[in-house]
């Protein structure tokens, strides 16, 4: 596993960017990328059930309202919202 550490060149955020632009998924294990995959569709499913419930109308009504406006879409509805 790649350790993160801060150096003199740029810290971790260099370090994190140097990551993703040498990743390569098929040089990742099959069982690290199958795990991954996984996770994103819990990710998914819990996203898309929320939106159904209180807790995902809540979530809307903190977006909607007191998130400043922006380029990001909340899954599911018409609000934009900023980072």
């Amino acid at each position: 596993m790649t350790q993160f550490r801060k150096n003199e060149n740029g810290g971790l955020t260099r370090n994190l960017a140097e990551f993703a632009v040498s990743f390569s998924l098929a040089a990742s294990l099959k069982r690290a990328v199958d795990h991954a995959r996984a996770l994103i569709l819990d990710c998914l499913d819990v996203s898309v059930l929320a939106a159904t419930r209180k807790i995902g109308a809540a979530i809307k009504t903190v977006a909607g309202k007191q998130a400043p406006t922006g380029p990001c879409t909340v899954w599911g509805t018409a609000i934009t919202t900023g980072p």
